[in-house]
C-alpha cells in the first residue's frame, strides 16, 4: 500500500468513525477511529522509512 492510499484508507476510517459516533454506535466508532489513527502512524513510519514489524520491544 503506497502512501497516498494509507492517507485515503486513514480519512474513510475517520469519517466512518464520526458517522458511527454521531447516532450512538461507540463500539464501532471506537474500531474506526483506532484504525485511522493505526494507518495515520503507519503513513508516518513509511515517510521516515521505518517499518514498525521490525522494531524490537
Amino acid at each position: 500500500m503506497d502512501n497516498n492510499e494509507i492517507k485515503t484508507l486513514s480519512n474513510y476510517r475517520l469519517e466512518e468513525a464520526i458517522a458511527l459516533y454521531n447516532i450512538s454506535k461507540y463500539k464501532g466508532s471506537s474500531n474506526r477511529a483506532y484504525y485511522a489513527i493505526f494507518h495515520s502512524i503507519k503513513a508516518i513510519l513509511a515517510l521516515e522509512a521505518t517499518d514498525f514489524k521490525n522494531i524490537l520491544l
